[in-house]
């Protein structure tokens, strides 16, 4: 629901249903590190975006977005090693 809010709120909702046909994989992964990390991260993540949007920080917004939207992906390596049963790297 958050990101659906955003997407909303920046008036991009008409790309939504693109992003969820292909986030399958993306999906998955985010399962797998929530239940390694928990989700105080991602609470905390989403605060921060919403705090930054509240102050009218822009930059700040974008800044602490793009980090949100790479957090998964950098924690990949750890992720493969921590479920190696689903998830294996080349």
């Amino acid at each position: 629901m958050f990101h659906w809010i955003i997407f909303e709120a920046a008036k991009i909702e008409h790309i939504w249903p693109i992003i969820r046909r292909h986030s399958g994989h993306m999906d998955r992964l985010r399962r797998l590190d929530l239940s390694a990390h928990g989700k105080q991260r991602i609470i905390d993540a989403h605060a921060e975006i919403v705090e930054a949007v509240r102050s009218g920080k822009p930059e700040t917004a974008e800044m602490a977005m793009k980090r949100h939207l790479s957090g998964t992906l950098s924690a990949i390596e750890e992720i493969a090693s921590q479920f190696p049963d689903y998830l294996q790297l080349r």
